[in-house]
């Protein structure tokens, strides 16, 4: 009996112009703006699915590198899919009316073929995670850091103004910090982007990207809650810190250690996080200190008022 091999179908079948225009939402007045050649976007597809499993070896690697870091709780990665780099590139070669890229030229010119995600459970971590990413690779500076200033407290935004950070306004409440590396892949060198943020930062764009990007970004009737979400998230990462804290004085004030550079950081942010959630939710912040009876707290409640 002969056994036929099965043939795998060719770029152009898998990438025709029409259906790939119509799942995206692009007009051909649109896509013809561009002055993109469709035979040329077919030859990125076809190169970039050749490395494509080269590519996920690499983005294994580099997570499995950054989740050595003790501060870092979770990582994830991902490889642009190429359906996905098409989509990309189309979308941006529309908005500067130009071809953004060439087959000689997107390795180097894409920005995020490889991305990796450091979650850490407290906003405080974030020096130890930036000093273990700056062992591991060579950083491009600035790294730009996307925050609401209005939902920051002082000893977080201090944390942030540095030489080496470009602070940036979150769009709709995003908050994250996106380095740029590049990694070397079958001799080529591939731009890569880590992000840093919080487990509950994670939650905000996890549920943002599935309901509003790309397309619904600039959506009132989604950018208000999603804001409003952004600022239920920040209170979390606020508690979350006032938590910690209050755990630490409670064992240092037992040991009778209220004393020294660390102490004086974490009654600061101690302070600044209850300020800052008194005047998101006051009721929270007397349920948290006014009614606990441990001794501990009784005198925490004095030396925050010294």
């Amino acid at each position: 009996m002969k056994v036929h091999s099965l043939a795998m179908p060719s770029p152009h079948d898998m990438l025709k112009k029409g259906p790939f225009l119509r799942k995206f939402g692009f007009s051909l007045k649109d896509y013809a703006s561009t002055g993109l050649r469709w035979s040329d976007l077919v030859a990125i597809f076809e190169d970039y699915c050749g490395r494509y499993a080269f590519l996920q070896k690499a983005a294994d690697s580099m997570m499995g590198q950054i989740s050595e870091c003790p501060q870092v709780h979770a990582a994830k990665r991902r490889v642009k899919k190429p359906e996905r780099l098409i989509e990309k590139i189309v979308r941006r070669s529309i908005s500067e009316k130009r071809p953004w890229v060439t087959r000689s030229d997107y390795l180097r010119v894409v920005p995020d073929l490889i991305g990796l995600r450091a979650l850490h459970l407290f906003d405080e971590e974030w020096p130890e995670i930036d000093s273990f990413i700056r062992g591991l690779w060579s950083i491009k500076d600035p790294v730009e850091v996307y925050l609401q200033r209005e939902n920051e407290i002082a000893v977080t935004l201090e944390m942030f103004e540095d030489d080496c950070c470009d602070i940036k306004r979150g769009k709709s409440g995003y908050k994250s910090v996106h380095y740029r590396t590049t990694v070397e892949v079958q001799k080529e060198k591939i731009e890569v982007e880590i992000q840093t943020r919080t487990l509950y930062q994670e939650a905000w764009g996890e549920i943002s990207h599935v309901t509003a990007y790309p397309y619904k970004q600039d959506s009132i009737s989604l950018g208000v809650p999603l804001m409003k979400l952004a600022g239920i998230t920040a209170a979390a990462d606020h508690l979350s810190s006032m938590v910690k804290d209050l755990g630490w004085l409670q064992d240092a004030g037992r040991a009778g250690q209220l004393a020294g550079k660390g102490y004086e950081l974490r009654r600061r942010r101690l302070r600044e996080n209850i300020a800052f959630l008194s005047s998101y939710d006051g009721k929270l912040v007397d349920d948290i200190v006014n009614r606990t009876m441990d001794f501990s707290i009784i005198k925490l409640r004095r030396m925050l008022r010294e």
